[in-house]
């Protein structure tokens, strides 16, 4: 069984299941959330790999969702794919703008589902890549830097040093 978690926010039943279907057949563990609310206290406890989310669910939308999750330092990370059936011309860019990292229109199948996880857990395995060697990287500068500080200090300690007078015969 994969050891990946995927996070499925929709209010329609129907849906959840069709989505649980298509990730389970891929052999992704999923749990489902039918709110906005429930949605967040997962995802901040079980923190799964990926978080699929309805942009229109009860109380608030996937909007809101993404925008919390990405101001969480826990679950900012976490990519976030929207789905919806009711697209507008302003939409991508909107979905952009809140965070999420894809967006699908429905109805949608069950191998772009899976085709787009997959492309989502390779995009963070690359971003957690690239954030450990600016980490390491960062680390080594602030060593070397210490070490100039260190070598600086040093250099003007000597320069301040008293020089013995030369003695007159």
């Amino acid at each position: 069984m994969n050891d990946r978690l995927v996070l499925i926010a929709d209010n329609d039943a129907e849906t959840l299941r069709m989505f649980e279907a298509a990730y389970g057949g891929q052999q992704f563990r999923t749990t489902t959330a039918t709110d906005d609310q429930q949605a967040l206290k997962i995802a901040r406890t079980e923190r799964p790999e990926l978080i699929v989310t309805d942009l229109c669910m009860a109380k608030l939308d996937g909007f809101s969702v993404v925008e919390q999750l990405k101001r969480d330092p826990e679950t900012a990370a976490i990519p976030v794919l929207a789905i919806t059936a009711q697209p507008y011309p302003e939409l991508q860019q909107r979905v952009r703008s809140a965070g999420f990292d894809a967006l699908l229109i429905k109805p949608v199948s069950a191998t772009t589902l899976v085709d787009v996880a997959r492309l989502l857990f390779e995009r963070a395995a690359l971003l957690r890549q690239r954030s450990t060697r600016l980490l390491h990287r960062g680390a080594a500068l602030r060593e070397r830097s210490a070490e100039v500080q260190r070598d600086t200090i040093a250099v003007r300690a000597a320069v301040e040093e008293p020089q013995p007078s030369p003695s007159v015969a």
